[in-house]
Formats: C-alpha cells, structure tokens, sequence
C-alpha cells in the first residue's frame, strides 16, 4: 500500500493549528505523548472533547514547564491526561548530566496518533510540542504526517510505541495537583505571593481607609517592587483576629536628611508602620505625617489596600524536598538500553533514574495569633520608632523580621475550618 507523507509546516506558513484543527474534528480518537505541555483548554477547544473518549488519552512529562493547572482544566472536563514522573539523577562525571546543565524529564517524544474512521489513520511525528510557541510557528519546527490505515505495520509500530509510553506513565488526579507542583518545584516561586506581616489596632476595614504607609529605619528591602500586588497579613492585639487584605504598592521614595527636598514631601492624614531594624511593623493610628516624622527614616512606601480576603489562610512554601523522589532498581528507559551504553553515560551510578513516590504535601500554616499573648507588652515595644530593650526574649524572638516581604502561600480554609 503506498504511503503518503506531509510536511507541516511549510516554509511559508508556519502555524500548524488549523490542520490539527481539522484532523481532530475528523478524528475518532486520539492518541499521543509530548515532552512540554503549556496550552490552556480553550487554545484547541476540539482537543478536550476528542480527549474525553474512551479510547483516547495523551501522555506528557511531568517537568517544567508543563502547566499543571492547564493539565487540571482537561482532566476536570473528563480528558484522559497522563503523567510521565521518572527523572534522571545528577552525575557530575557526565557533562550532559550535571547540575546546571541537566534537564530532568525523561519522555521526550511527540507523536500523535489519529484513528480516522474507515480504518483510516494519520500518524504525526515530529518536533512540536504542546506550546504555542511550537503550534502557532514562533518556533522553527518541523514534523511529518504519515497517513495509513489500521492494517499497516507502522500503524501498528506506533500503537505499541505509545502503549509502551501510557504503561509507564500515572493517570492524572486532580486532587494531586499540589503534590505535582511540588515534583516540579515550581511551587515556590509561581505560586507563592508576598506577604507583608504587621500588628495593630482597629485593622477590621482597612479597605475603608484605603492608604497605609510604611516607613523605615534601615535596608529598603521592598523599594524594588513597586506596582506589585502583595499580601497584608495583620494582628488586631485587642481582639485576636487575624485579618488578610490584598494590596498594591503605589509609591516608594528614599529620605535623605541632607537632601531637604526629600523632607518636604506632604502625605495626607493616613495611618502608618514603621519597620525597624529587624522587628514586626505596628500600625498606628491616622495622623498626617510630617518631616519631623519623616526625617527619623530612611524611606518611605505607600500602599492600597484594595480587598479583604476571607476564607483564607497563609502558609509556609513548601520545599521541593529529595523524598519525593524514589531510587529504582530499573526502568524501562535502563531496560531498551545495552550494558555499554548505560556505563558510557552514567558511568559508575548505580541507580540513575528516580521515579516520583507520592506523599501528602503538608503546608505549614503561618499565623500571627501566636504572638497575641504578648499583646500589652507587644504594644508599648513596636510603638516606639526605634529599638528599645525588653527582657522577654521569647516576645522578641516571635517579632524578629529580617526581611520585610516573605514569599508564602495563600490557600482557600477546609470546609471545616470556614
């Protein structure tokens, strides 16, 4: 039977969504595996519905920069997704294989196999992945189509290729989606936000109030984020609640007691923290804020608060931790390779490649209610513009900030904690 083979893309045409497009809508079922996966639902809205059949599925490596909450969107339409989690171990006797330089994920292929009707079917190999950089062409690739049927011989190749590839990958659960961000390790900086921890009185409306400044007695180690949105996590000391605000940073400038034009700023009557050398920030109560005020500090920044959330509580990142990942004594990736070559590339390494061992992610929750026991001595220290001494260790202990903003996560309560 004679074979027919496409090219895509062409030189003068670069996107090759249309024509998967079309094959989709043809399709019966579709079957594939893929290194990156960063498309959203909606960027092919034909390729969750055919995922959903039976006899569909699409097999994608774990790694960054594979989008785990897109991969959540298609298993929560009914997709059939799968996840590839082995990755190969640092080795410093490999130049590909050490620690700067090695790339974890271990499935690199991309195949899609379309089963047509009428026995018919279109099979792509090539360099595409699911990016859109790939797709819509930024990128130069390149991949072949191979149409035949169902009685063919690579027909029948590539249905064990990737039946090969499904039988060692795990079915997507969206109830792990935390545990894969955190094989990933991108849970530490993609989702986590900054959050700024203050103590106070009368801090229920914030919103209301709308302006807070912040001032401070040494390093400006928050001058650099102006325009970001951050987290206000604060103490009410007369009454114990803790509550969380969403915020912008508007403005931020530096006070130079031998520049007088920095002294003759004019703020409007707002309440304000000032940030000492390494201790929690109070809020005080609204008073306009002059230069005999303003020539105490270093800096200044103001900044909207802009909602109150509820329903919320913040925690601790968590560490993209080794236990996560399993030594095994083999794999099918050692297992399709000869004795020479597994030594040339590993070298003396035992046992190169670790699969993911799936555990729990415990969050660590961060709340300032800790320190209200010490409320009435909390009170007369951190009003006072600079350090003062205090002989209760433990209080001085719980206040002690090095940095102003620290990344932390900000998660929805348990149904039974609201």
């Amino acid at each position: 039977m004679n074979i027919d083979i496409e090219l895509i893309p062409s030189v003068k045409k670069s996107s090759i969504k249309q024509r998967l497009k079309e094959s989709l809508c043809k399709c019966e079922n579709v079957k594939g595996a893929v290194a990156y996966w960063t498309i959203d639902i909606d960027f092919i809205e034909e390729l969750a519905s055919v995922l959903k059949r039976d006899e569909s599925y699409y097999c994608i490596d774990i790694h960054s920069p594979t989008n785990i909450d897109y991969l959540a969107k298609f298993k929560h339409f009914g997709s059939n997704i799968l996840l590839h989690n082995y990755e190969i171990k640092i080795n410093s006797k490999n130049y590909e294989l050490e620690e700067k330089k090695k790339v974890s994920y271990l499935l690199h292929s991309k195949i899609i196999l379309f089963e047509m009707p009428d026995n018919n079917v279109e099979i792509w190999l090539g360099s595409h992945n699911f990016t859109q950089r790939a797709i819509l062409g930024v990128n130069i690739e390149s991949s072949f189509i191979v149409k035949s049927n169902k009685d063919s011989k690579i027909y029948k190749d590539v249905l064990d290729y990737l039946t090969f590839i499904k039988d060692n990958c795990i079915v997507f659960d969206v109830n792990d989606v935390d545990f894969y961000k955190k094989l990933q390790g991108q849970q530490e900086e993609d989702s986590a936000k900054w959050v700024l921890e203050l103590v106070g009185k009368n801090v229920d409306n914030l919103v209301e109030e709308k302006t807070i400044q912040l001032l401070g007695v040494g390093n400006n180690d928050i001058g650099d984020t102006l325009g970001k949105e951050i987290i206000i996590q604060i103490l009410d000391v007369d009454n114990g609640k803790e509550y969380i605000y969403e915020a912008k940073i508007i403005q931020a400038g530096e006070i130079d007691p031998q520049n007088p034009k920095s002294l003759e700023i004019e703020f409007s009557a707002r309440r304000y923290a000032v940030r000492g050398e390494d201790k929690l920030p109070y809020l005080k109560q609204e008073k306009e804020i002059d230069s005999a005020i303003l020539i105490k500090h270093n800096y200044f920044i103001n900044l909207e608060v802009t909602n109150l959330v509820t329903g919320h509580k913040i925690y601790v990142k968590p560490q993209r931790g080794k236990s996560i990942w399993s030594d095994i004594a083999s794999s099918p990736h050692l297992e399709r390779m000869n004795e020479e070559d597994i030594k040339l590339v590993f070298k003396d390494a035992g046992k190169p490649i670790k699969r993911s061992c799936k555990s729990e992610v415990k969050y660590k929750e961060v709340s300032l209610q800790r320190i209200y026991r010490f409320r009435s001595e909390i009170v007369n220290y951190l009003l006072e513009d600079n350090i003062t001494s205090s002989n209760n260790e433990k209080m001085v202990k719980e206040i002690e900030r090095k940095t102003i903003l620290i990344k932390r996560l900000l998660k929805p309560m348990n149904k039974d904690e609201k």
